[in-house]
């Protein structure tokens, strides 16, 4: 089909602009990149780095092989990751039967965080992969396929184990006992390989309540997602998005869409719960790129927007076309005052040109009420090609900041004078820049207590304010000042007013470890 064709086309366009993209990025999304890629890398030596709630297993092992490769290989698997979900996003809605399926595919690789995801080295893209891959099947009445699908879902995201039992529940009708032991399977799996690891039969009931019950991190608001929506979904799909997920509810057949929208708003709901309660779950913080876990069905939820003004003015729609032109008057004004609120409070980057592509969006969407029949069928092509405009206005491949440029800096200088010493350091941009191997234990230490106790003279401690005393490490300056006749301060480079690191040297094996 020609627009089977066209979706393919797209998918390998947005593939290779990731791929170019990641080539003409020093640096990644944010140091979760890091992590992922170095457990990744590490998991074919020590399998069981695989296993824990943060590695995410079907992550980690997906990528274990491109990973050793080389962090462009990396580059390039999230790159076809990304571009596969836009096809199954265009399969998806028909699979549920929307008929704006093309605006479904640009929709979903055209989303603003969902294309900044396109090479990175995060979880969220191959989440979603996997949503849509479960809800395509499930729509296609491939039970088992289906039923797998949506037990894998929480070894890519733990949230999803919220969204699986909504999609299990029409395949329990049809077949319980092959759905129930395809949809157990991994999860059974993950949890055999816990308990061989660590002795607890129900390694992975206790390890999701351990982590529950402690939260390092500050809650956000709970309208902190909904507020940032016009940077997640894009201001040009916006008021479409609101629409598909408002209308459409009791119209006849709507059961697959209806399914399509419920998952997105539990997964939503989720979210902005998990990040405003104290608990933790899935290691959630509130961090904008968990909803591209969501971009597929924000996609198809968005083309259904389409269909419904389509009907509304083919006189088809339940809705009335005052309520229409109200809401669309209500999203035009609405979307430049969280903008406005996004700019100068929350100061996320360069929320200006989305704002003003949402306004426009709206404004079209209200023009489409009355405008001539061949104008309104350049309409869904208009609100692409602001969408397209603004998202490359504002994406840039992703630069080095300060932090990360100090990190560089100061692992050119340890490899270039001082690489022959034992040194302790938690940073991830250090030995990514530096080119070394973290597991390295005859030169590489964590800057712990436990780990300056056993510092011999002439060891090299590299103190910064982001991992030394909190997430990786437990040790405050005070507690090297407090030992001078141990600990004594080399370098110090003040990158800014949230960032500082200092190099010290051990010069005696006296004295007491910090306190």
């Amino acid at each position: 089909m020609r627009e089977d064709r066209a979706v393919w086309l797209l998918a390998v366009a947005c593939a290779v602009i990731w791929v170019i993209f990641g080539q003409l990025s020093p640096g990644t999304y944010s140091d979760d990149d890091l992590s992922h890629f170095f457990l990744a890398r590490e998991s074919l030596d020590d399998p069981s780095l695989a296993i824990g709630l943060y590695a995410r297993p079907l992550f980690t092992l997906l990528y274990a092989v491109p990973a050793s490769l080389g962090y462009g290989f990396v580059e390039l698997l999230t790159a076809l990751v990304c571009a596969l979900t836009v096809v199954l996003t265009h399969r998806l809605a028909r699979a549920v039967g929307v008929e704006a399926r093309l605006v479904a595919a640009f929709c979903c690789a055209l989303q603003p965080y969902f294309f900044r995801l396109g090479y990175a080295c995060l979880v969220e893209p191959l989440a979603a992969l996997c949503l849509t891959a479960a809800l395509a099947a499930l729509f296609t009445r491939r039970d088992r396929t289906a039923a797998f699908l949506a037990g894998l879902l929480p070894l890519t995201r733990l949230e999803l184990l919220v969204v699986t039992p909504f999609l299990l529940v029409p395949l329990l009708r049809r077949n319980p006992l092959r759905v129930l032991l395809a949809a157990a399977l991994p999860l059974v799996a993950w949890n055999v390989a816990g308990w061989s690891l660590s002795g607890e039969p129900l390694w992975l009931v206790t390890s999701v309540l351990r982590g529950a019950m402690q939260r390092s991190l500050t809650g956000q608001p709970l309208s902190h997602y909904f507020v940032a929506l016009p940077l997640v979904v894009g201001g040009a799909w916006l008021p479409l998005f609101l629409t598909g997920i408002a209308c459409g509810w009791r119209d006849a057949g709507a059961a697959s869409r209806n399914l399509v929208r419920l998952a997105f708003l539990v997964f939503f709901a989720t979210l902005a719960l998990l990040a405003w309660e104290i608990h933790d779950f899935g290691s959630n913080n509130g961090l904008l790129r968990h909803l591209v876990t969501a971009a597929p069905l924000i996609a198809v939820i968005t083309a259904m927007g389409v269909d419904e003004w389509k009907r509304q003015r083919q006189g088809r729609a339940r809705t009335g076309r005052a309520v229409l032109a109200a809401g669309g008057a209500l999203f035009g004004l609405l979307i430049p005052l969280l903008g406005l609120h996004l700019r100068y409070w929350e100061r996320p980057g360069r929320p200006e040109l989305m704002v003003w592509s949402g306004a426009a969006g709206a404004a079209l969407t209200l023009a489409f009420l009355w405008s001539r029949p061949r104008l309104r069928r350049l309409w869904p092509a208009g609100i692409v090609l602001i969408a397209a405009i603004s998202l490359f206005l504002t994406q840039r491949p992703m630069g080095l900041h300060r932090e990360q440029q100090a990190m560089g800096h100061v692992a050119a200088w340890h490899a270039r004078y001082v690489a022959d010493r034992i040194t302790a350091v938690n940073h991830p941009w250090f030995f990514f820049l530096g080119g070394y191997d973290r597991k390295d234990r005859e030169r590489f230490v964590p800057v712990t207590q436990e780990a300056l106790r056993g510092l011999p003279p002439g060891s090299l401690v590299i103190w910064e304010s982001h991992y030394s005393h909190r997430i990786l490490g437990d040790v405050m300056p005070a507690d090297l000042s407090a030992q001078g006749d141990r600990f004594v301060q080399r370098r110090k480079v003040d990158v800014g007013p949230n960032f500082f690191l200092a190099v010290y040297e051990v010069v005696s094996p006296e004295g007491s470890a910090p306190r």
